[in-house]
């Protein structure tokens, strides 16, 4: 995921930026003294049974669960501390919300209104006759394949952090999908059940989510990198992070889902707006 371009702040001199750095700096101190510390709790128990849990080691258990806590508070805090300050260094709610935002939301909205329209297209022509269009035959097409053309299709050109953010979003919805290919080799109808309202609203939150996290990761690589091994950064601390952002967007939503709305043409990028508008929103609630 990585860029050699810069972040610039939608409003000159805007300090949320630097508390978004802040924040997220922040999390992943928590995340590894939360990491460091669940170690010292499960070495703990390995050198303990039933005869030794005098009533110090019940105290000092009780004191490690209490720090336990705190970070794990402090680790979520930051978080949405993170994308709150992200969401105001681009440019606030509204702007954000409305997709009206070239430094965060614009590319995310071009690329899921994309996806909707490219599947509704394979729904309507068939994959054969979709592919057909493009000069290609369906003939031995794997998933694989047909990841890589609609990746092609529905990503935005790179300009700038936000499309780089956006197509990457892309990749995570494109890989997400290839559970749906689980049980059945008919790709078209595994694609035809992505229109379903139930599946198609996850994979918009997922989608989102993704995309956010995306938007903090790219901007702070490379200061992550002078702190940490890439390893580390890549296999460990940035997919949890990740999996807390999407968990936050799934949990502002619960109530908002249409699960009959037609997702298809203008109706569809309208549901997708409102949506999009929702989860930001939502991040944005109970501002410190």
């Amino acid at each position: 995921m990585g860029t050699s371009q810069r972040h610039n702040p939608s409003v000159k001199g805007e300090p949320n930026w630097g508390k978004s750095s802040t924040s997220f700096s922040a999390a992943i101190k928590n995340l590894i003294n939360l990491e460091t510390l669940e170690d010292d709790m499960n070495n703990d128990d390995e050198n303990q049974n039933d005869d030794n849990q005098t009533p110090e080691k019940q105290r000092e258990r009780r004191t490690l669960e209490k720090k336990q806590r705190r970070y794990n508070r402090s680790y979520h805090r930051n978080v949405r501390n993170a994308v709150k300050r992200l969401i105001k260094s681009s440019g606030g709610t509204r702007t954000v919300a409305s997709g009206s935002s070239r430094a965060l939301g614009r590319a995310g909205l071009a690329v899921l209104y994309n996806v909707f329209d490219t599947f509704t297209e394979i729904s309507s022509k068939g994959l054969a006759g979709w592919l057909s269009d493009k000069g290609i035959k369906l003939d031995h097409i794997t998933w694989e394949d047909l990841k890589d053309i609609l990746f092609d299709v529905c990503s935005e050109e790179v300009v700038g952090l936000d499309e780089t953010a956006a197509n990457q979003a892309l990749r995570d919805l494109l890989e997400n999908m290839s559970e749906l290919m689980n049980g059945t080799d008919n790709v078209e109808e595994a694609l035809n059940q992505f229109l379903d309202s139930r599946l198609a609203i996850e994979q918009i939150e997922r989608f989102i989510g993704s995309y956010i996290f995306a938007h903090l990761y790219q901007n702070f690589e490379e200061k992550l990198e002078k702190k940490y091994d890439r390893d580390t950064i890549t296999n460990n601390l940035m997919p949890q992070i990740k999996d807390t952002i999407i968990d936050d967007v799934k949990s502002g939503v619960n109530d908002h889902r249409a699960i009959d709305v037609d997702l298809t043409g203008e109706e569809g990028h309208r549901f997708i707006q409102n949506e999009f508008n929702d989860i930001i929103t939502n991040l944005m609630e109970d501002e410190d």
